[in-house]
């Protein structure tokens, strides 16, 4: 489940990619594919510790909270507007 959520974030960036002009979001293209190689084993445990020391930093530089905030507001905004 946690490497699903990792690819999810990693496939979200890569598609973002495009009209990412500062190419911040293009950075966690591959995070699923990082945290496999420096974990290089199949324990859930050292995942979840990969990603408390290095995953959570990573995604944080490149999408601060709040501008996490502020994009899930809009798209909660823009669900409720029957003009999209």
């Amino acid at each position: 489940m946690l490497m699903m959520r990792l690819m999810l974030i990693s496939d979200v960036a890569s598609y973002a990619e495009r009209g990412d002009r500062m190419g911040r979001l293009a950075s966690l293209a591959s995070l699923a594919e990082q945290a496999a190689d420096e974990t290089r084993a199949l324990s859930p445990h050292k995942l979840l510790r990969w990603i408390e020391r290095k995953g959570e930093r990573l995604i944080d530089n490149v999408l601060p909270q709040r501008r996490y905030e502020e994009l899930a507001a809009q798209l909660h905004k823009e669900e409720g507007d029957p003009a999209s």
